[in-house]
């Protein structure tokens, strides 16, 4: 009962900006938490913050998200310190801008190394053109390698599957 208990009566908000700061280099980006965060330990432990901004300069990628959900070590949890196994952004709405050769920073992705990320319930606004139900998971095995992303939408509120690449250009 205590390991149900004690974490939901703990105020977590000292940890907003040591999460904002682990969403920030997981997501190559600036995030701002917004809302409450909540910890449970059972059935594994796990973080959630609700309400983010996300990379809200003009001419970049914005993002908003109803929540993060973070699966944590529980080892390192109980040694007082936050290390994350498994991201997933909540409820985002992505804005890309248009045209797409202003997109900085996309074409050499720096992500971590194991950089795995999903993100559920999401939206995706690319000039005109909505994309709605989007759930796929982000992944990167080393630095500087391409990331893969494969998940499903909905367009025109028909059901797709999809996979992509996302790599730096060759010389060819």
């Amino acid at each position: 009962v205590a390991v149900y208990a004690i974490p939901r009566a703990l105020d977590w908000d000292r940890h907003r900006g040591t999460l904002a700061a682990i969403a920030s280099e997981r997501l190559g980006r600036a995030v701002a938490i917004t809302g409450p965060i909540s910890v449970e330990l059972l059935p594994q432990p796990r973080m959630e913050a609700q309400g983010l901004l996300i990379g809200w300069e003009e001419d970049d990628i914005r993002m908003t998200a109803r929540g993060i959900r973070l699966r944590l070590a529980l080892p390192a949890l109980l040694l007082g310190r936050i290390e994350v196994r498994e991201m997933a952004l909540l409820g985002a709405v992505i804005h890309l801008p248009w045209p797409l050769t202003s997109l900085p920073g996309v074409f050499q992705p720096a992500f971590p190394a194991g950089f795995d990320a999903e993100i559920e319930d999401s939206q995706v606004i690319l000039g005109g053109a909505v994309v709605e139900g989007v759930t796929a998971r982000l992944r990167a095995g080393a630095p500087h390698e391409a990331m893969t992303a494969e998940g499903s939408l909905a367009w025109r509120g028909r059901p797709m599957r999809f996979q992509a690449l996302l790599r730096p250009a060759s010389d060819d």
